[in-house]
């Protein structure tokens, strides 16, 4: 017997929808004054499509903390050389 294999694409689809998750607009909510971004993954999902969605959230996320620190980088030797 067989065993049932999921389209690859699937996956992908799951890892698109992570990552999207954190470049569009999040679903924020605000808890006692501060705000809060609210992500989690569809609830439909099983545990695979899961980690693939949380794994492209991660990758968004890590893709944009090295844009930040890298234009921050950048801010911080203008000013140095600067005058």
């Amino acid at each position: 017997m067989r065993k049932y294999i999921k389209p690859k694409h699937i996956i992908r689809h799951m890892f698109d929808k992570g990552y999207e998750s954190f470049t569009n607009k999040p679903y924020t909510r605000t808890v006692k004054g501060a705000k809060v971004i609210i992500a989690t993954p569809p609830r439909k999902a099983n545990l695979l499509e899961k980690k693939e969605w949380e794994r492209g959230y991660n990758a968004a996320y890590f893709n944009q903390l090295e844009k930040v620190k890298k234009d921050e980088n950048r801010r911080r030797s203008e000013k140095v050389h600067e005058g």
